[in-house]
């Protein structure tokens, strides 16, 4: 309750605890527990579900950005439905990187369950993200940040996320993790309707 009164004083209305990137059975209890506390209506009104932040990252330095490489592991169905038994199906959004080998298969399937696929932490080129996209992506986790700290100038994975309004972009709007002059370009890109502020 003191996250979420805390929350709530400063206006946001509805949010999603984050699990990042850990050890699955880590992360099967802690989805059970959240799910637990997800059964007191107070809390489920402000919390539509949970948000896996991996392990579906890319394992390269840079893009993983500070999860555990140890923990990073491919796109598995195995373990999609281990974390959505284990969360009773209120899992809400999940990033990944589309760039793996199993991840259009997954993403698929985790858009039948209504469940919002996110691009992040990835080291993905136009051909993944247009491809996650057709499969049912909808949205960037934490645009601009969770990528190589040196990219091509025209040829990465920033522009095609910017340009594509089917994608919508949450931004880390602290003025550190993207600069302020940055993040007023994003929310040019995007609009204000398609940014979710983390």
């Amino acid at each position: 309750y003191a996250l979420n009164d805390a929350l709530l004083r400063h206006g946001v209305l509805r949010w999603l605890p984050t699990l990042v990137t850990d050890d699955i059975d880590a992360m099967e209890h802690k989805c059970r527990v959240l799910a637990e506390a997800l059964d007191d209506p107070v809390l489920a009104a402000h919390i539509p579900g949970i948000h896996l932040e991996g392990p579906h990252i890319s394992p390269l330095d840079g893009p993983r950005g500070a999860h555990p490489a140890k923990y990073v592991i491919p796109p598995s169905i195995t373990a999609l439905n281990c974390l959505y038994r284990a969360a009773r199906g209120r899992i809400a959004c999940i990033t990944l990187a589309p760039e793996l080998p199993g991840a259009m298969r997954y993403i698929r399937i985790a858009a039948k369950r209504d469940i919002v696929v996110s691009l992040g932490h990835h080291a993905a080129d136009t051909c993944h993200i247009e491809a996650a996209i057709a499969a049912g992506a909808r949205m960037c986790t934490h645009l601009g940040d969770g990528i190589a700290l040196q990219l091509h100038r025209h040829h990465n994975g920033l522009w095609p996320q910017l340009a594509d309004d089917r994608l919508h972009a949450s931004l880390i709007a602290d003025l550190e993790h993207v600069p302020p002059e940055a993040l007023k370009v994003f929310v040019r890109a995007k609009g204000a309707h398609r940014i979710i502020l983390t």
